[in-house]
């Protein structure tokens, strides 16, 4: 597939789908973010990027806003994920979030992964 077509999908290859998964990711410690999401990541073995979702209920707190922000993470996610160095990533929403609109959500995002494509591409290098 073209990188610059985008992926209407989202398949189980680019999905964290396990505890122990996640659980990795997270232990590894290593993270970008901004005041409305953090996005831990781990260099993975695979030939893509994968995504996992960690919205806690403490902060999103209603089904509907915690639905909004998978959807917007995933949305982003699918843009980009040709882009983006092989690894796992886990997007956490912070509290800066819960007021921000659509658009500063997706510019979040859009800043995010390009920080996240910078770190990985500095720490293979070196």
């Amino acid at each position: 597939m073209s990188a610059d077509v985008v992926d209407k999908t989202f398949p189980a290859r680019v999905r964290l789908l396990t505890g122990p998964e996640y659980a990795r990711v997270l232990k590894a410690q290593t993270r970008v973010g901004d005041r409305h999401f953090v996005l831990y990541y781990l260099a993975n073995n695979g030939e893509e990027a994968r995504l996992g979702l960690a919205i806690a209920k403490k902060i999103a707190r209603t089904s509907v806003s915690r639905n909004r922000f998978k959807r917007i993470v995933r949305e982003s996610f699918r843009h980009r994920r040709h882009r983006l160095p092989k690894a796992d990533v886990v997007a956490m929403v912070r509290n800066g979030a819960l007021d921000a609109d659509n658009a500063a959500l997706f510019e979040s995002l859009r800043k995010l992964w390009s920080r996240l494509a910078d770190v990985c591409a500095t720490r293979s290098s070196t």
